[in-house]
């Protein structure tokens, strides 16, 4: 009986875990948030691409002005089409070096 107990504590602490994590994801947080937060940390940002500045790297902005660098493949895009007036929310992993962080995006939609 206590194997079973255990495995059932188990299950649900694992269960409760990816509830947070998925809670976590969709919490939309500041760029200033985002620089302070470790190395592929799963980040839900707002705001509007501000520039191209090459290739697959924009500078995106947030509401309080805040400035990133988010890398977003063309793949990526899927069927969203912006400007620097469209609000977008943008899902992915913050990327640091020793001299830099970005936002390795894995999805763009457009905020409604």
């Amino acid at each position: 009986m206590k194997k079973s107990s255990s495995l059932h504590w188990l299950l649900a602490s694992q269960w409760l875990e990816a509830l947070s994590q998925i809670t976590k994801a969709n919490n939309v947080i500041s760029v200033k948030e985002a620089f302070k937060l470790n190395d592929d940390a799963k980040v839900v940002l707002e705001g509007k691409i501000k520039s191209h500045i090459k290739s697959d790297k924009y500078e995106f902005v947030d509401k309080n002005g805040d400035t990133i660098v988010v890398e977003i493949d063309n793949k990526k895009w899927g069927n969203v089409t912006a400007n620097e007036d469209t609000l977008l929310r943008i899902r992915g992993e913050v990327d640091k070096d020793l001299t830099k962080t970005k936002i390795d995006v894995d999805s763009v939609e457009v905020v409604k």
